[in-house]
């Protein structure tokens, strides 16, 4: 009897024995198994990430926020100290009237006056003062093509009878950290500033200043194309307005790979001094 029980004893162990040898050959194939596939697995879950992400910033918000460009990074300074270089802001689309900024209507002449001493822009005896509760507009300024953001400064709608622009809305702009608007030149001709109307390809379209009451304002061509930052805005150069809180500071990963590789807009432009700067 004790011998029978000695092989019972033996054979369960040799069986339990098998079973162990057997379950750790099938751990191990398991665990080789994982680490084929892990690389497959993680491939699958960053290109479903980066799917998702193309997915939300080209269709989605595009589609909530009704503009191509939902989001956008402040590149430079203008806009200080309202808002910092390397912030990401969120784009609206917009139209013309639901733009925040005072209206001027032009019913016959546009007459306007840049008071040298004082900054101050006159149009049609209308005093037009930067006010930081209008809305901040991105625009695509002519003739250059960069996005611009700048603060809605006034609006001018002009009547069927008005001169020298017919049954239009435009936008005049201006950066909160700059003095004079885009619309301005920012640099004298004849000794004043002038208003850049439009650009063509004969060049910059400006409107001297009315000199008297007896003269008023003429038309002057400039070959410079630099003479203002930009035309005024028309509705279709609006890519919309900043709608939502900033986020701060993330902004200058693009701006830093846009500086290594030039296929974009980086931190080298006017609005820095070409500069490297974290913040204004």
């Amino acid at each position: 009897m004790n011998k029978i029980k000695k092989i019972k004893q033996k054979t369960k162990e040799t069986l339990e024995s098998i079973k162990k040898k057997l379950k750790g050959k099938k751990s191990e194939e398991k665990k080789k198994l994982t680490k084929k596939q892990k690389i497959k697995r993680e491939a699958k879950d960053w290109g479903i990430s980066i799917a998702a992400a193309l997915l939300i910033y080209f269709v989605i918000l595009p589609a909530i926020l009704g503009t191509n460009t939902p989001l956008i990074v402040v590149s430079s300074c203008s806009q200080r100290p309202h808002l910092n270089m390397g912030d990401i802001l969120v784009i609206r689309g917009t139209a013309m009237e639901d733009i925040e900024a005072p209206t001027i209507t032009i019913n016959d002449q546009l007459q306007y006056n840049y008071d040298n001493e004082t900054n101050t822009l006159t149009i049609n005896d209308q005093e037009v003062t930067p006010n930081t509760n209008n809305s901040i507009v991105t625009y695509l300024p002519n003739p250059m093509g960069t996005q611009i953001i700048h603060r809605a400064l006034v609006k001018l709608e002009f009547t069927e009878q008005a001169e020298p622009i017919q049954g239009e809305k435009i936008l005049l702009t201006q950066g909160d950290a700059n003095e004079l608007p885009d619309q301005i030149t920012q640099t004298r001709v004849n000794g004043e500033r002038a208003l850049c109307l439009d650009y063509t390809h004969q060049g910059m379209i400006l409107q001297s200043q009315k000199d008297s009451e007896d003269q008023g304002s003429e038309l002057i061509v400039s070959k410079n194309s630099e003479m203002c930052i930009s035309t005024p805005v028309t509705e279709e150069r609006i890519v919309g307005r900043k709608t939502g809180p900033r986020i701060p500071l993330l902004g200058h990963v693009k701006l830093f790979f846009c500086d290594i590789a030039p296929v974009c807009e980086g931190h080298a432009n006017p609005g820095t001094n070409y500069e490297y700067i974290l913040t204004c």
